[in-house]
């Protein structure tokens, strides 16, 4: 039995770049600030009526996953339409899994067209929800538990291909958002983790996830700044700024920071640190990679492509007095 994170989405840089291709942002998901359950900011998704307005992530093949979110579910303002809010999908865009709102409810839909269950759905307060789920032609499961109460439930086929994406948002044909003002659906604090040999679906937990910002240079500091000598200020703007930023053309070199801990709600404490860093490369003949890493770890390497895409790892480590940063690697 293992479970392993994959990935966890805060909105805190205030952009849609923690997602993977399609570039979204510019249809129905953005960020959002004027409400939000964590930090200061969260997603939003929009009205919309066009498809393919999702932002989307990919993940390796498994047939097994949970993930949790913050919700705060908006009303859907034409009858009958199922807007859709998270997918499942195969690495080719096929849809295993859905979590869509249908008038009142919340529905699972299996293969795009069975509804394998439907309860009803409270509008326009936050919420925890959390999903497990696992994909098998006979004995797959899916569970969806609001607020740690149990609320969808269904067991038997599921499918039978592995999952290769995650999407947040619509696709397809009248599957989009449409809204009055102050009725958007809001997402915050969403993570998925791979549950692959997990012998039985069980309540995924409450996380946050709030941003560290560098607040200081620290060393080494081998790195070139685009302008100035300093180097924290222009890795540490919200929302991301791209035409500020640190870079090297050497192998091995490093640059860290400290950073400034942010206030955990009350009850919660440190379980790891997910690094992060915008970056890509600027001549693609070269296997060029980066490695995150903390004051006692480097991370592993991370190959880099030609335009800006997130790089993360999570850090099994809990503190956030010491220093973080980037080391080059590759060929050069």
């Amino acid at each position: 039995m293992a479970i392993t994170p994959r990935v966890a989405f805060s909105a805190e840089w205030g952009t849609m770049d923690e997602w993977t291709v399609p570039a979204p942002g510019s249809g129905q998901v953005n960020t959002y600030t004027a409400s939000r359950k964590t930090g200061n900011y969260c997603f939003v998704l929009n009205t919309s009526t066009t498809a393919g307005r999702h932002a989307q992530y990919i993940l390796p093949a498994t047939r097994q996953l949970r993930f949790g979110a913050h919700n705060r579910p908006g009303a859907n303002s034409v009858s009958g339409t199922s807007a859709q809010v998270y997918s499942v999908l195969t690495s080719d865009a096929t849809e295993l899994i859905s979590v869509r709102i249908v008038d009142n409810t919340v529905q699972f839909i299996v293969a795009n067209t069975t509804i394998v269950d439907t309860k009803a759905v409270t509008f326009g307060t936050w919420q925890q929800w959390g999903v497990d789920l696992r994909i098998h032609a006979t004995t797959g499961w899916l569970r969806l538990w609001v607020d740690n109460v149990l609320t969808l439930s269904f067991d038997g086929n599921t499918g039978n291909s592995d999952i290769g994406l995650f999407r947040l948002g619509a696709f397809g044909t009248s599957r989009a958002f449409i809204i009055t003002s102050g009725s958007e659906y809001l997402v915050d604090d969403l993570y998925i983790d791979d549950t692959t040999g997990v012998v039985a679906p069980a309540l995924p937990p409450d996380r946050r996830f709030l941003l560290a910002l560098p607040n200081a240079d620290a060393v080494p500091n081998n790195w070139t700044p685009s302008t100035g000598t300093t180097r924290f200020n222009l890795v540490n703007n919200v929302p991301i700024v791209t035409s500020t930023f640190i870079s090297s053309s050497v192998l091995a070199q490093e640059d860290v920071f400290t950073v400034t801990s942010p206030t955990l709600p009350i009850g919660y404490v440190t379980q790891a640190i997910w690094l992060q860093a915008l970056a890509d490369k600027s001549n693609g003949a070269v296997d060029t990679r980066v490695a995150l890493r903390t004051q006692t770890t480097v991370g592993s390497d991370q190959a880099l492509g030609t335009s800006l895409a997130m790089r993360v790892q999570r850090f099994a480590e809990t503190n956030l007095t010491h220093k973080f940063g980037v080391r080059s690697a590759g060929t050069f």
